[in-house]
């Protein structure tokens, strides 16, 4: 495994392990897969923030893919990337902007505090827990 340092320091030094676990709460409760949409997504490859998530967790969630940059309106790279990826069932957006449509999902965080567990809780209940879409199946 090489590691894709870039600017590595740069994204991990603002990071707070509270804000890491409650987005890795969503994950491990949905088994969420990961789209991009943050800017700091530019100039920067999915293996970079994998490696990000890895060496400062020593795992890394399932990350997929970006947003296509071509808007100022993230709702739009949102919609542009659904539309283009029909067979997403369920999604979340977690950001401290609003450039957001309402049927993006948004649960919106503060930008001094970051992802709470609160915000994760209210991810999962728009995502849906594993177990309960085990049960749905059955």
């Amino acid at each position: 495994w090489e590691l894709d340092r870039g600017n590595f320091d740069e994204i991990t030094v603002g990071w707070d392990r509270r804000n890491v676990d409650a987005f890795m709460h969503i994950v491990d409760a949905t088994n969420a897969k990961v789209v991009i949409s943050s800017t700091w997504r530019v100039g920067r490859t999915v293996k970079f923030f994998k490696d990000c998530f890895r060496t400062y967790l020593n795992r890394t969630p399932d990350i997929i893919n970006f947003t296509d940059e071509f808007s100022r309106f993230r709702g739009d790279e949102i919609n542009q990337y659904l539309k283009h990826h029909n067979y997403i069932d369920s999604w979340v957006c977690l950001d401290d902007d609003s450039d957001f449509y309402p049927e993006n999902n948004l649960v919106q965080t503060d930008i001094e505090v970051g992802l709470t567990m609160d915000n994760a809780e209210k991810a999962i209940k728009i995502l849906g827990a594993k177990e309960w879409k085990k049960s749905m199946q059955q």
